[in-house]
């Protein structure tokens, strides 16, 4: 099988395993079906990082999507492990079918992957943190029950809000620092906007209109970039 042939499978698996993930995740908010769509999650975390890596053996090239959707389900497990929110998988998944819809950008190696990268992996935080804000508010305050225990405190969206926003600085910065001299001025603008409402959200707990400012920032700079496919 050529790896064209291939790439298009595991491309249609990562999306079938989120779309399945998404529906399952909403259907565990009742049903003791966690397992099976942490199962979903798995198998398009697992074919998303093959994607990501053979399609850079075979091409030399990184696409920066994959990459958002590898990076997106990482953190994804590193919080719902630890945490058992029970109700990250939603945003989680519905921001990978997202990606997935976007345009494919594949980067040779240099200052305009690094600018890219840096600029999504901070841009999935942000999203990340912004959606398990909205899945909060529009659902209750956290009145999702399984037990007499919440599945989703306002401490803890609140402490997500902000951990993420904080993580995303950094990659923010990088990305800005890679665009010094190489890039249109418009993106180092949304990027600088970005960073500074992702560091005001942080200050302020992980307020979620900041964060909400700083992700559509990130959207444009991705714009201005040529990543996106409209």
């Amino acid at each position: 099988m050529a790896w064209t042939d291939f790439e298009r499978f595991l491309l249609d698996l990562t999306t079938l395993s989120l779309a399945i993930a998404f529906f399952l995740h909403g259907l565990s908010l009742r049903f003791a079906l966690r397992s099976f769509a942490q199962t979903s999650m798995a198998i398009a975390w697992l074919s998303s990082g093959i994607l990501l890596v053979g399609h850079l053996a075979t091409t030399g090239r990184f696409s920066v999507w994959w990459m958002a959707v590898w990076w997106l389900i990482l953190w994804y497990w590193s919080l719902e492990i630890p945490l058992s929110t029970r109700t990250l998988g939603l945003p989680a998944s519905l921001l990978g079918l997202l990606y997935l819809g976007l345009k494919s950008s594949a980067l040779p190696f240099g200052w305009h992957l690094a600018t890219a990268a840096f600029l999504l992996m901070g841009m999935v935080l942000l999203d990340f943190a912004f959606a398990s804000a909205m899945l909060f508010f529009f659902t209750g305050q956290g009145t999702f029950r399984r037990t007499s225990q919440p599945w989703l405190s306002p401490e803890l969206v609140q402490f997500l809000m902000k951990w993420l926003s904080s993580a995303s600085i950094p990659f923010l910065l990088f990305s800005l620092l890679a665009q010094i001299g190489a890039f249109d001025p418009f993106a180092h603008l949304f990027v600088s906007i970005a960073l500074i409402c992702a560091t005001a959200a942080a200050l302020k707990r992980g307020n979620p209109w900041l964060l909400g400012l700083s992700a559509l920032a990130c959207a444009a700079a991705a714009s201005a970039m040529g990543l996106f496919r409209f």
